[in-house]
């Protein structure tokens, strides 16, 4: 295990930050330090830091993000269920207000160690992804990379050191060129990343679609939702538009919608007194007990004692 790095650590420190909830994992000689953490709304100033820091978000529920890196305050929007990352600036201080719960996954090495592996002249990668500080860029390809580093980092294999090596080095490389595709300017880039893939190009086009039926279904959670429903919001076809979510998120559409109600379920648990049967209602579950069962079955406990033990 090494020493944790120089914004992890504030990070820790910070008077607002400090609180969170967060599970910290190291792994490698790089070394290569991982954070998962759940952010509650917040506002907040945080020094710079001299890593790269790669923050991974899947929002519950639409929601602005108010940043300043240096040169003025902008807004950007994360939109429920669309995997979005960012990258945090070495030379200025960070502003932050969060307007909404967020469970994050923090990828951080420090620059000069990632250069040194790819057999970059130093400063090689932090200048290339400059042009994504204070911008957000949705990705599918590097969310998924990154849950998966996050599973290898819990073993000891050797093995498993190697592919979150390889793995982590193969996001910042799709960060790089995400930069390259961002120099426009605007707050939000919307990048292909899948590489060699002969069918980007297909996927591509058909995720504004995805993410129509995404925004449709978050809006619907609480009623008679149906994937004929989020087809339509597509303007796909069922069987079209099942193969494309899969492709796209990876998971079939009805475990999304399922996973969503749930996790909109433990929000409310942990954030209103609702009753139970209201939260059940306002989650798309017809009863109470259909409702328990489902959510015991996802989290291993009841919902009255996840919201107690919430409190």
């Amino acid at each position: 295990m090494t020493s944790p790095l120089i914004h992890m650590s504030n990070y820790q420190t910070h008077p607002v930050y400090s609180a969170f909830p967060r599970t910290v994992r190291h792994v490698g000689e790089l070394p290569i330090e991982l954070v998962a953490v759940r952010q509650p709304a917040f506002e907040a100033d945080a020094p710079a830091d001299s890593t790269l820091t790669l923050g991974f978000a899947r929002p519950h529920r639409t929601h602005d993000l108010e940043v300043e890196y240096g040169d003025g305050r902008k807004t950007m929007t994360c939109h429920a269920g669309r995997s979005a990352a960012y990258v945090n600036p070495t030379t200025h201080k960070v502003y932050m207000r969060q307007g909404a719960n967020l469970n994050l996954l923090f990828l951080v090495c420090p620059y000069t160690q990632v250069d040194d592996f790819l057999g970059l002249l130093p400063g090689t990668v932090e200048r290339a992804i400059e042009p994504l500080h204070a911008r957000l860029h949705h990705t599918t390809f590097e969310d998924r990379l990154a849950r998966a580093i996050w599973s290898a980092a819990a073993s000891a294999d050797p093995v498993d050191t190697l592919f979150v090596e390889q793995a982590f080095m193969t996001i910042v490389q799709s960060v790089m060129r995400a930069a390259r595709g961002a120099e426009d300017g605007g707050t939000e880039a919307d990048v292909a990343f899948d590489g060699g893939d002969p069918f980007t190009d297909l996927i591509g086009a058909k995720e504004s679609r995805i993410a129509r039926a995404i925004d449709y279904a978050e809006v619907h959670l609480d009623g008679s939702l149906s994937i004929a429903d989020m087809a339509a919001a597509a303007c796909l076809s069922q069987a079209q538009f099942a193969r494309v979510f899969k492709t796209i998120t990876g998971e079939a559409v009805w475990a999304w919608v399922q996973r969503r109600r749930l996790e909109r379920a433990a929000g409310l648990l942990s954030e209103t007194t609702l009753p139970l049967i209201e939260v059940a209602f306002a989650c798309g579950y017809c009863s109470a007990s259909h409702f328990s069962n489902a959510f015991r079955a996802k989290y291993g406990i009841t919902p009255s004692r996840y919201r107690t033990a919430q409190a």
